[in-house]
């Protein structure tokens, strides 16, 4: 869970550079990212 913890901190980080246009804040943002990738992994 550690190394995941980090890869979607990563992602988030990535992403959120990419969409700061957005009106979500870093922390909803970074939790949608970490709700999706639970989604996928624990399908």
């Amino acid at each position: 869970m550690g190394t995941m913890k980090l890869f979607i901190h990563f992602y988030c980080n990535l992403m959120w550079d990419r969409n700061s246009w957005n009106n979500l804040t870093k922390v909803e943002f970074c939790h949608i990212i970490f709700v999706h990738m639970a989604m996928i992994t624990c399908r």
